[in-house]
This record gives C-alpha cells, structure tokens and sequence, in this order.
C-alpha cells in the first residue's frame, strides 16, 4: 500500500514561539529533534501500521517460534497460564427459586465433554488441542479467525451440530480494500467489512492457505468467500483503539530476540574456535629457511613434534572464551522479555533462585497479565463457542429452570503454583475461619471442581481409612513375639 499520502499528514513540531529565547519555549523536551534523537514515529491509524507491518512481524515471530529456545518458552509460559490443562466450562443455571440446578448444570456439562471430544472440523484435534493451538497463534501472530459451522452439509460425529474450523490469520488477506459503494452498507479493509460504527459485518476468507505450495504445478486460488461476522470469532492482541487486525504479543521484544540469538550464535562460534587450539608459526630476522611451505605438513595431536628451522617459534591463538559475562548479560535481556510479554523471569529462564518473598511478589505481578489475557480469551473464544453449543445440543430443560439463567457460565483460569505450600495453607485455612472466602471458590482457584471435590471426599468418607489427625489403634491384634515390634490396625472414628 502507498503510504505517501500519510506521510505528508506527519507535520514537523514548530516553534509557537519563535520571539522568544529557547530556553523559555513552553514545549515538551521529548518532542525536539535533535542529531542524537532524530524524530521517530508518525501520525499512521493502526490500521494503516498495520497494513505495513503486520505480515513482517508475523514472519518474524513464526520463525523465532520455531527456531528459538527463548521464544518458545515465553510463548509455552503464557499458554500454560492461560489454558493450563483444558478451560471447563462451569454452568451456572438456576432454579426459579435462585439455587443452583446441580442435576441440569452437571447434564450440560457431560453433553458438552461427549463433544468436546472431536469439536474440530476437520476432526484431527479435541478440545484442549485445539485450544492450545488457537492461543498460540493468537499470541504469536497476534490473532487468529474461529469459524463455527452450522452448516446441513457438514457430517457432524454426535447429536450437537456444531463444529469449528480455526483459521490461521494468513487466510484474511490483508490486501482485501473495498471502500464504500452506492447499495453497500460498509466497507472492506483488511479483509474485514465493517459499517459506519466499525463493527464487523462480515470476513472474507480465502479457500485455501496462500502459501500452501505443496506440488511444484499445485495452483493456489486467490478468490475469497465472504462469511458473516455471526459465525465467526476474531480473536485478537492489539495495543490501539479501532484497530482491526491483531498484532504479535512479542512485537515490542522482537528486535531484542533477534540480537541476543545472534549474540549467542556467534559465542557458540568463538567457544567452538577456542576449543580446537590453533597455533602459528612465527619467523624473526634470524630465519634464513625456504618461504614455500607447500610441503610443509603440520597436525595437532597428542604428543606431536615439529621441526622448526631458525628464527622460527610456535605461536599460539589467545582465546578469552567462554565468556564470563555472557550469562549475565543473557539473564538481564531475558528480564527485559519477560516484562514487554508479561511473563515471569523466573518461568522463561528456569532461575528460581531468590527469596520467598521475591518469588510471591514476581508471581502476583504476573498472574495480573495471565489473567487479563485469559479473560480475553475467554469472552472472544470460548463464551461464544458455548452459547452456540447451547444452541446446537438437543437437550430437555427441566420446568423449575429459570431460562434467564441459560447462558450463565463460569470459566476458572488455571491455579497458580504454591511457592510455600504450608504458608499457602495457612493461609486458605485463615479465610475460612474468619468466612472471608468459601470452601467452593478455594477449590476453584486451586483449579478443581468443587462438585467432584465434594464427591470424592463423600466417597472417602464411607470408607474406613487411616487419617494421622484422628487415628484408633485396635491393640487386640498386638503381637508380642516380634522382638519389640507390633502390628496394629487402624480404624477411622466416624
């Protein structure tokens, strides 16, 4: 796209008071130009810098995803924050008295892991495959499309008809630019047509992936199909206001992750160099000897002598490898990633060294951002995932069900790690007593179900088991002939 005519919208900062000396100009000293800090920026939409940037950046961060350690672990940190072992849908319907539908919550819940099975189109993922991949993507690309098929013609494996095919952004083009036309309703840019209040109205997607060349005569059709906004979820990273399509969460370190594998490449090559010892021959004034040495065939091994002629010595190659500032450096760029992705230090770089309350205080700064992107993903992804699984699932609603309360569902972000689990303990117990928290909501950020908590410790206690807090002893089966050993059965008191 011709940028031109934005750059002549970039005006140069004037002087507004040109009279007067510079030290009495009442202007910001950031936005002086100067040959040290020369003007950076523009005044381009986020659009329009993403029309320039966006399939640069997404390259760039595919090929560090797939080729560096760091990017990888960064991407695994947030993922495992935000989907950690699969998002449950927790269904909240109500009675028309206010309670909770147990039997109706838990038939929602069962019909929706019987689809939750093989939700994908193309039935090659379940569901927390499909979750991880789309998160992924959604933060290394930035965004990523979800199209729910409603469709007759779609073989559905179950009785929900409901399936979802997760696109990658490659498949809305960027270059799709329609401007308003007399009879049309809105407008296309990027891909996306939206009205004059910039909601989308529909996405116009090719039928193929562009770049899915996999036969040298396979012919890649560049047509697009347009598809109505209402069955199709965007879930998208971006950092300004009105901007439609999404940028890579790791746009702001990129340059950073690039440098420093550079960096680490090229002290791999000076370790290795520094490894296999290299020497040379040095000749002085005294040497008198023949210059062709084309005959001359030298090898380091163990215990190897040369013959030198006079005014010759053996010198050899200095080497300041490893370098000893090396891990410093890496741990101080690593922190410097951790806080433009808002992941912790200690999870990318596998350092748990530091106090405890270094490493609570790191873990609650950072499970702020995990959980902002997790709501995010939750309200653009999986909340219009169930209500159309709602509406797609043939089910019976029991008559004392307040229909109201239908859509109603929970989503519980994973739990977060114990640093000290007696301290966390503690802790939980305190809140309890002075009833500052519930059982039930403790069960859930320690990311379990308080239903099948509440069964299971039901189950234990019909059994008859040892518990260290409450033990009987049974002294009846005491024997005595065991040289001061006894065997003793234990019974719980109920």
């Amino acid at each position: 796209m011709d940028l031109k005519f934005l750059k002549e919208l970039v005006l140069p900062v004037q002087d507004i008071t040109p009279e007067k000396p510079k030290e009495s100009r009442r202007l910001y000293q950031a936005a002086e130009t100067s040959n040290y800090r020369p003007r950076r920026g523009g005044a381009y939409s986020g659009d329009a810098t993403m029309q320039a940037t966006g399939d640069r950046l997404r390259q760039l961060a595919r090929y560090l995803d797939e080729n560096h350690d760091l990017v990888i672990g960064t991407l695994d940190d947030l993922i495992n924050n935000i989907i950690g072992q699969g998002l449950m849908p927790q269904p909240m319907v109500r009675r028309r008295d206010g309670s909770l539908h147990e039997s109706f919550n838990k038939q929602i819940q069962e019909k929706y892991q019987e689809w939750a099975e093989k939700p994908d189109a193309s039935g090659q993922y379940s569901m927390i495959e499909l979750d991880t991949l789309t998160a992924r993507t959604w933060l290394r690309d930035g965004e990523t499309f979800i199209h729910r098929i409603r469709s007759s013609d779609y073989p559905y494996p179950g009785r929900t008809r409901l399936a979802l095919e997760c696109l990658e952004p490659d498949f809305c083009p960027f270059t799709e630019l329609k401007p308003n036309r007399e009879g049309q309703i809105g407008r296309v840019i990027q891909g996306i047509e939206i009205d004059r209040w910039r909601r989308p109205l529909a996405y116009y997607f090719y039928n193929e992936h562009p770049a899915d060349v996999l036969l040298p005569d396979s012919r890649i059709s560049i047509d697009t199909m347009r598809i109505d906004a209402l069955f199709v979820d965007h879930l998208k990273f971006t950092r300004r206001l009105g901007q439609l399509r999404g940028v890579s969460v790791l746009h702001g370190v990129l340059n950073r992750l690039r440098d420093l594998s550079d960096y680490e490449q090229s002290e791999q090559i000076a370790a290795k160099v520094a490894a296999e010892l290299t020497a040379y021959i040095k000749r002085n004034s005294e040497f008198e000897g023949d210059v062709d040495n084309s005959q001359r065939i030298m090898q380091m091994e163990s215990g190897a002598i040369f013959e030198l002629d006079v005014g010759e010595d053996v010198g050899t190659i200095q080497s300041d490898r490893p370098n000893t500032a090396l891990a410093d450096f890496r741990n101080a760029m690593m922190r410097a990633v951790a806080a433009g992705t808002g992941t912790r230090y200690s999870s990318i770089s596998r350092d748990y060294g530091g106090t405890y309350s270094s490493q609570r205080q790191e873990l609650v700064e950072a499970s702020i951002a995990y959980r902002r992107l997790f709501k995010v993903f939750v309200e653009q992804r999986k909340r219009p995932e169930y209500l159309d699984f709602l509406d797609a699932t043939p089910m019976s609603i029991p008559f004392d069900v307040d229909r109201n309360t239908l859509s109603r569902v929970e989503y519980r972000p994973p739990a977060l790690p114990w640093i000290d689990p007696i301290k966390e303990a503690q802790a939980w117990q305190i809140l309890i007593e002075n009833k500052i928290e519930s059982r039930a909501e403790i069960s859930r950020q320690r990311g379990r179900d308080p239903r099948a908590l509440y069964e299971e410790l039901d189950a234990e206690s019909q059994l008859e088991l040892f518990t260290p807090s409450n033990p009987v002893i049974d002294d009846s089966d005491m024997n005595d002939d065991d040289e001061g050993e006894s065997e003793r059965s234990f019974k719980v008191v109920k």
